[in-house]
């Protein structure tokens, strides 16, 4: 080579080992090198593709990774890394490749595969040499990739690499192995499962957000002093390909976008931006992780902080693993100018084989653009598996924003999916019923009678007067795997043939039992076990008439066992399309010519008996004894010999081998191209789709109900009696006393309850509907726990669902709102006061108030004593006024004076004596109970009194907060204290001097 061919090499080096390895080459690394042509069509393909997508191309028999990609994988899934020159690269075998795709997509990596061209075609073609083309067929992501698909040669079309033919499979390049080939175009495998603990079951949104048109109400884009912040205007575009959902948001700030990622199952974030993001450095040598993060920043700061600290946020691969752990992809997409959003999520979702359907989405109709501010949960409630279970009367759904989520520990927990509430109601058979019942908590009903006809339903399943045929239908369903993710599938031309199959199986078993149960078919008494009318709606629709006009037009494929689209159109009674016969006739002169050529050979040989053998994978082998060698023509090509037997191909048999497999392929390329065009044909018949969609949801509805009765059926739950709240009076009226109270009667927090060694303490709670509970108490006493106790309550009755409790009466409230926990951002200037008073201001400016739930948790501790107490004491009477029904926790016992008519404190076992109630303003007072042990426990400082909670709420006002006692539990030294003991009795000594004087002054003016 020349030293200007040796110095071009070199360069290529350079560059190959920045795009594969993602770092610059260090000096003589490239220096006698070369890349072979394979590596730079490899180089070639990673630049065709975003720098964070995890590239596997194609080689032989085996999968390949290259460079940084080899090493991120090798880490995460445990294959050898093997070092390279110019770089490293790992690899699996290719019948491996769908579990090994599922495995890093369910880990939040987006994936390549690079396929080659089929060996037997280029042979037909009269290609023998050569480097096989290659090409990136499709991307896939944890959005993008639908639940249990199959990743093969044929882009997911139905058909795997073992499919093409019964008689030529073994020569297929794809199946590495002949026999195992057969066998799986025979038998399907069991359905996928996502090493993801939640992933199968999840609806697994793409987010997009638009940072390109992200503009501010103020004309300014977020900046701006605290008085006048700027709060730029995010849209928010939800999609999920599982559940075939599109929902459009306008954010108005952060807490908005955390409702977002609080209330909705997000697996990816994409940024569109109308600018480039910019590079932090002039070359490939900061992982791929620098594109996303520019991206990332492309947001003004207040929305991409919300998404750090809400998501766990994956970057791209790493060398050292900053990725692992966190699944949620983040990835973007520069739009043209002009590009409207939803040309601009096409064309991103282009590369992953999903535009059209989106495309479809858009076109039937999609979810208009809403503020999170009015009823996001309109969003849930408008698909029919809501409106089943709201009996299709009203759209109108609790409000739980994303900080109520979050307090209540809804969906997520600091202990994991155990410590939600959703970890406590899942009891789901089926993955579309884990999904509805997410939906449903997230939006739980506000109408009386919907929540009475669920009601209704748990008593009946709870009471077994099914005869357990509902659980016998879901299990029916479960067979299937996941149904709403086949129908979905059938969107994106995805959809197995055999699953097809199973689909209209499942669909004809589930109508015959779901008769069954309608028609009173039980060995119970038809009088009693005639089911409720919600149940009896769900089930019409699983064996309705519509169910059974789909399943008389597809009688002759149940008649059949289908497993590839080939024999779908040759023995699925289908007529067979054009596009195929070419094909079928050219492989049935291939197989005429092979048997022609067996009768020719066992003439020339005298051997009538002779037949193909397939040996070591190699097809079509004429076995002859060694005494018959003598007869075999000159032209006959030897295989193998063994000690009485020589293994021959003639040369028709190796032309017509070759014709034959090369006939083969086409015919399940034409036939998984036809079985498309039947899948959109399909999606193109709307009252087909319909039934699916209805059928489907109808079934997650039952399966939502019956993990509410399992968890009713719990020990000491009761099913809640409901109260509707009556319509709001005007502000101005004097009447500010409501019939209506929220009553439970011994009850328990569900979760702690649950986690507890010892369970919950029970206690009773009365709270009439527009008063408040001021509620105080020392630290770690069980103030927040009784408040997270019963906006609990509340989610699980409007849900239709039982409580941990003896009784219960709970009204029907329009929203619950919580401002629990502190939290701050140093980035963005806000404190942890600031983050408070934010919350507080979106309650407050809620328009349901009147009619919604307010947990409030020592608001105002965030700043001075003074001003905080002052900010409580407003809120509350701000709340008061609005009628808010209102839980609020104060550490400012003299908050309390202001509604206690009359009375001294008492100890801290009894209750007060004299009243703690503000008749006029409907306000009582409460602390949670504590005992102090007159015996001393020695303890590393000396012997202190003991203080014993009793978890209980009592009327009255705490006599002291006992700071000082926690403290003295904690550890501190003795000398901290003491002296906060005294300083904390000379202060409440000097307040209740004042307190004696403002008396003295208030009796002498009267």
């Amino acid at each position: 080579m020349s030293k200007r061919g040796r110095q071009e090499a070199q360069v290529d080096v350079a560059h190959a080992i920045e795009v594969l390895c993602c770092r610059s080459a260090v000096k003589g690394e490239t220096e006698g090198v070369s890349l072979t042509p394979l590596e730079q069509q490899v180089v070639a393909l990673k630049e065709s593709i975003s720098p964070h997508v995890i590239l596997m191309v194609a080689c032989g028999y085996r999968v390949k990774f290259y460079g940084s990609d080899s090493r991120a994988v090798s880490r995460r899934v445990g294959i050898m890394c093997i070092p390279g020159h110019p770089f490293e690269y790992s690899s699996f075998p290719y019948t491996r490749l769908d579990l090994y795709v599922h495995r890093l997509v369910a880990m939040g990596y987006h994936i390549g595969v690079a396929d080659q061209e089929s060996a037997a075609m280029r042979a037909a073609d009269g290609l023998k040499s050569g480097l096989f083309t290659r090409s990136v067929s499709q991307l896939y992501s944890r959005g993008t990739l639908l639940p249990t698909e199959r990743v093969s040669n044929s882009g997911g079309s139905g058909s795997s690499p073992g499919d093409a033919s019964k008689t030529a499979v073994e020569e297929s390049y794809a199946g590495a192995e002949a026999e195992e080939g057969d066998g799986n175009a025979i038998s399907w495998p069991e359905p996928h499962v996502s090493p993801s603990s939640d992933s199968g079951t999840s609806e697994l949104f793409l987010c997009f957000v638009d940072a390109g048109r992200c503009c501010s109400r103020n004309g300014t884009n977020g900046a701006g002093d605290a008085s006048t912040r700027a709060r730029p205007l995010l849209s928010v575009v939800l999609v999920s390909f599982v559940t075939q959902r599109c929902l459009r948001f306008d954010v108005r700030g952060a807490i908005e976008l955390e409702d977002v990622t609080q209330r909705y199952d997000i697996a990816e974030v994409i940024v569109l931006t109308a600018q480039p993001p910019s590079k932090e450095c002039g070359s490939r040598d900061v992982s791929s992780q620098r594109t996303t993060v520019s991206f990332l920043k492309a947001l003004p700061e207040v929305y991409a902080t919300v998404l750090h600290h809400g998501l766990p946020l994956n970057f791209g691969p790493t060398a050292n693993g900053e990725e692992d752990g966190k699944d949620v992809s983040v990835s973007g997409y520069v739009y043209a100018a002009g590009q409207s959003i939803d040309a601009a999520i096409e064309a991103y979702l282009k590369p992953y084989r999903l535009d059209q359907v989106y495309g479809l989405l858009c076109a039937r109709g999609g979810l208009a653009a809403e503020s999170l501010c009015k009823n996001e949960e309109a969003a849930a409630a408008s698909s029919p598996a809501h409106n089943y279970a709201s009996t299709g009367s009203s759209l109108h759904c609790l409000h739980l924003p994303g900080p109520t989520l979050r307090a209540l520990d809804v969906f997520h927990s600091s202990v994991g999916l155990r410590g939600s509430l959703i970890g406590l109601l899942n009891h789901s058979i089926t993955p579309c019923g884990s999904r509805c019942l997410r939906r449903w908590l997230a939006a739980p009903l506000c109408e009386r009678s919907s929540i009475v006809a669920r009601q209704e339903v748990l008593l009946y399943l709870m009471g077994h007067k099914d005869n357990g045929q509902v659980e016998d239908l879901l299990r029916e369903c479960a067979r299937l795997g996941d149904v709403e993710a086949v129908v979905s599938k059938l969107y994106a031309e995805r959809c197995q043939v055999v699953e097809f199959v199973r689909l209209l199986h499942m669909l004809r078993s589930a109508s015959v039992l779901a008769a069954q149960l309608c028609n009173g078919e039980s060995d119970v008494d038809l009088s009693s076990s005639r089911p409720p009318p919600l149940l009896a709606q769900l089930l019409a629709v699983v064996h309705g008439a519509a169910v059974s006009r789909l399943l008389e037009g597809h009688a002759a494929l149940l008649r059949t066992a289908a497993t590839t689209p080939l024999e779908f159109f040759t023995e699925g009674g289908c007529a067979v399309p054009d596009a195929l016969l070419p094909h079928l006739k050219a492989r049935q002169a291939a197989e005429t010519a092979l048997q022609a050529e067996l009768e020719a050979a066992r003439k020339a040989l005298n051997l009538p008996g002779l037949e193909y053998r397939t040996i070591c994978g190699t097809p079509f082998v004429l076995d002859v004894p060694a005494g018959k060698c003598a007869h075999v023509p000159p032209d006959w090509l030897v295989h193998t010999r063994t000690k009485t037997n020589v293994r021959y191909h003639t040369p028709i048999i190796t032309e017509q081998h070759t014709a034959l497999t090369a006939a083969a392929e086409r015919l399940s390329l034409a036939a998984t191209a036809a079985w498309k065009q039947h899948q959109r044909d399909t999606v193109a018949d709307a009252e087909v789709m319909r039934v699916l969609a209805s059928v489907v949801e109808a079934v997650a509805s039952l399966d939502a109900l019956r993990s509410l009765a399992v968890v009713s059926q719990h020990p000491g739950y009761v099913m809640p009696a409901l109260v509707a709240l009556p319509a709001c009076a005007p502000l101005s009226s004097t009447s500010v006393s409501s019939p209506v109270a929220l009553t439970i009667s011994q009850g328990r927090h569900p979760i702690l309850d649950r986690l507890l060694p010892h369970g919950y303490v029970s206690c009773d709670v009365q709270l009439r509907v527009g008063g408040a509970w001021l509620l105080t108490g020392p630290n770690m006493g069980g103030k927040s726990a009784l408040m997270r106790m019963v906006g609990t309550f509340v989610v699980l009755a409007q849900m239709g669902c039982g409580v941990p409790a003896d009784a219960a009466e709970l009204p029907v409230f329009e929203g619950v709102y919580c401002r629990m926990g502190a939290s701050d951002s140093i980035i963005e200037g806000a404190s942890t006061f600031l983050s408070e008073m934010d919350e507080t201001s979106r309650i407050l400016r809620a328009p349901q108030l009147p009619h919604s739930l307010v947990l409030m948790d020592e608001l105002g501790r965030g700043t001075s004593s003074f001003d905080g107490a002052a900010v409580a004491a407003a809120t509350l009477e701000y709340l008061l006024d609005r009628r808010a029904t209102t839980l609020f926790v104060t550490h400012y016992c003299y908050l309390c004076d202001l509604y206690v008519a009359q009375g001294t404190t008492g100890g801290g076992e009894g209750e007060k004596k004299g009243a703690s109630v503000d008749e006029a303003r409907d306000v009582t007072c409460y602390y949670m109970g504590f005992k102090e042990s007159d015996t001393s426990s020695p303890t590393e400082y000396g012997t202190k009194p003991s203080l014993i909670f009793t978890y209980t709420p009592c009327r009255g006002v705490t006599p002291s907060s006992f700071g000082v006692a926690i403290g003295r539990e904690a550890g501190l030294p003795t000398e901290v204290t003491d002296a906060a003991s005294r300083l904390s009795a000379e202060a409440e000594q000097q307040h209740r001097m004042r307190q004696d004087l403002d008396e003295v002054r208030r009796f002498l003016s009267s």
